[in-house]
This record gives C-alpha cells, sequence and structure tokens, in this order.
C-alpha cells in the first residue's frame, strides 16, 4: 500500500500434453519457500512424490522411487538475502527427464 515492491526471478516450464504421459513429474509439498541467513534447507525433505505423466493421485507400477531425483541446490547461498532455485530432476529410460524448480527466497 506504500509503493513498495519486491521481485525475483523464476523459471516456467511448459510441458506438450502429447508427451506427458511419458515424463516423470517430481511433485513437491511446496514450490516456494522462505528461510533466513543461515538456515540451511534439507531440499530433500521436500520431495513429495515422482510419477509418470504428472497425475499426483494414481498409484501405478510407473511411479519412481524419491531416492532416484538428484537435487543440485548448488545455486544457493544460504549467507545472502535474494532468491534461488533448487533444481530437482530425474530419468526415466533413456531419454526422458523430469525437473522441477523449488524456489529459495533467503532473508535477513
Amino acid at each position: 500500500s506504500a509503493g513498495d515492491t519486491v521481485s525475483f526471478q523464476a523459471t516456467v516450464q511448459v510441458y506438450d500434453r502429447e508427451n506427458a504421459s511419458e515424463i516423470p513429474f517430481i511433485h513437491l509439498k511446496k514450490y516456494l519457500v522462505y528461510t533466513k541467513v543461515g538456515k540451511i534447507l534439507n531440499a530433500r525433505n521436500f520431495i513429495s512424490k515422482v510419477c509418470l505423466g504428472g497425475d499426483y493421485d494414481s498409484d501405478v507400477p510407473g511411479d519412481i522411487d524419491t531416492s532416484r531425483v538428484k537435487v543440485d541446490d548448488s545455486e544457493v547461498d544460504y549467507s545472502k538475502a535474494g532468491s534461488y532455485e533448487i533444481t530437482y530432476s530425474v530419468k526415466q529410460g533413456k531419454s526422458r527427464t523430469g525437473t522441477v524448480k523449488l524456489i529459495v527466497i533467503v532473508t535477513e
């Protein structure tokens, strides 16, 4: 209301519906989290489920063990306030890789 604004960058991913059934989707418990400077998050704790086709409610045989998910949190600087992204990825088959980003806001 005072005219102050805040902005941050975020990655938007768009998928082709025709190929979506073959792509592993990583579902997170949250997609945007806040933490204080110096408080390091355990990125694996945010993984909820990994499944083919993005249908969270299905328990089809194609569901993937969450331990196969690679987590890249190397871009997050927990010592400095700012907005960062943690990238989660998992490969299914020879060529299908699913990725998702968790936005991390580090505040003072």
